[in-house]
This record gives C-alpha cells, sequence and structure tokens, in this order.
C-alpha cells in the first residue's frame, strides 16, 4: 500500500468501536459494488476504505468522478451530515481518552478510600 494511491486514513477509529464510513453512512450505494458504483463511478473514500472523505473524496480531489456526489452537487464538506457526525464521535473518543488518561488506576480509588 503506498501513501499516495492508496492513503491509510483512518482518522478517528479507535479499537474499542469503528466509526462508519460515509457510503455506509448517506447510503450513497457508490462502495465497490454498491447499488450506483457502476452507474456513476466507485467513490475514492470507498476504493480507499477512507473515514475522512472530505479529504479523499473532497472538492480538491484529483479524481473528479471519485468525488463525493453531494460535493459533486455543489454542497461544502462542513455542511454534511456525515462529517458533523464523523467530528462528533472523534471528539467523543479524544474526550474519553483524556478521561482515561486523567483517571487514577482503579487499584488507587481502592486504597484511597
Amino acid at each position: 500500500m503506498d501513501g499516495i494511491s492508496n492513503p491509510p486514513f483512518r482518522i478517528g477509529v479507535s479499537d474499542m468501536e469503528e466509526i462508519k464510513r460515509c457510503w455506509e453512512f448517506k447510503a450513497c450505494g457508490r462502495e465497490p459494488g454498491g447499488t450506483n458504483a457502476e452507474r456513476e463511478g466507485v467513490c475514492d473514500a470507498a476504493r480507499l476504505d477512507s473515514t475522512a472523505c472530505w479529504i479523499t473524496a473532497g472538492p480538491q480531489s484529483a479524481d473528479v468522478e471519485g468525488r463525493c456526489t453531494a460535493v459533486l452537487e455543489g454542497q461544502d464538506c462542513e455542511e454534511c451530515d456525515y462529517y458533523r457526525y464523523f467530528m462528533r464521535e472523534s471528539l467523543a473518543e479524544l474526550e474519553q481518552a483524556e478521561e482515561e488518561e486523567e483517571r487514577p488506576p482503579e487499584c488507587w480509588s481502592r486504597a484511597i478510600g
């Protein structure tokens, strides 16, 4: 897997709970083998198995045919319900990780009282 044509964009995914991909969340059918893949093409986010579709299939994507359907229709990624979902879930995971780092080990809690 090279970093240019097939980047490992799995931003915000924890080992405990995997965040949905945009094509699962939006049910656009542009994943490989999806209902719209043959007619509209496979979206680059799905082709690359990316959770960061605004990077891999957003307006700056060099492959116009691989861009998100909503982007092709003029929608800004920051207005997208999937983008908001992803950011909310990622933030929740970061906050949880910070809480767990600040929390003393359970054995300390028992010893202190």
